[in-house]
C-alpha cells in the first residue's frame, strides 16, 4: 500500500477551507477528512473496502463497505446502479447502452447491474445515450 504524500496535504488543505454549515450541505467524514456530499461523484466497493470519488480531493480509500455508505447518504442523488457501483444522479454524463455503464461527467464509468431497467434508468436521467 502506497502512501500518496501530495495528496493527503491536498485533502488537509481543502478541508481546512471548508466552513462546515451542517444546515444547508451536509458532510461526510472519512480519515479526518470532511467530505460535501455534493462533491461526490461515486463510490465503488472492493469486498470489505470502497473507494470513494469526488471532484475535487480524487480517489480516497475506506475500510467501509457499500451498504455503510448507502446508509449514510440520504435522498435521491445517489443510485445504486450495481452491488459494486453507488453514483451520484448530478454527474451521469451518458449511459451506454452496449456495455450496460454509467459514464460519468469525470470519464469514469459504472457498470449497470442485469436487474435495472436500463430503459426506466435513461427516461428516469434524460441524458445522452452512447
Amino acid at each position: 500500500m502506497s502512501f500518496d504524500f501530495e495528496q493527503k496535504i491536498k485533502s488537509i488543505e481543502v478541508c481546512s477551507n471548508l466552513q462546515l454549515n451542517t444546515k444547508s450541505h451536509r458532510y461526510l467524514k472519512v480519515k479526518d477528512i470532511y467530505i460535501d456530499f455534493r462533491d461526490i461523484i461515486m463510490v465503488h466497493a472492493l469486498s470489505n473496502y470502497s473507494y470513494i470519488y469526488t471532484m475535487s480531493m480524487g480517489r480516497i480509500m475506506t475500510s467501509k463497505t457499500l451498504k455503510y455508505w448507502s446508509s449514510h447518504m440520504e435522498g435521491d442523488t445517489f443510485l445504486r446502479v450495481h452491488a459494486s457501483f453507488l453514483i451520484n444522479r448530478k454527474f451521469i454524463s451518458a449511459i451506454n447502452k452496449k456495455q450496460k455503464c454509467v459514464v460519468m461527467e469525470n470519464g469514469l464509468t459504472a457498470k449497470i447491474s442485469r436487474q435495472i431497467n436500463l430503459k426506466a434508468l435513461i427516461r428516469m436521467e434524460q441524458c445522452k445515450i452512447a
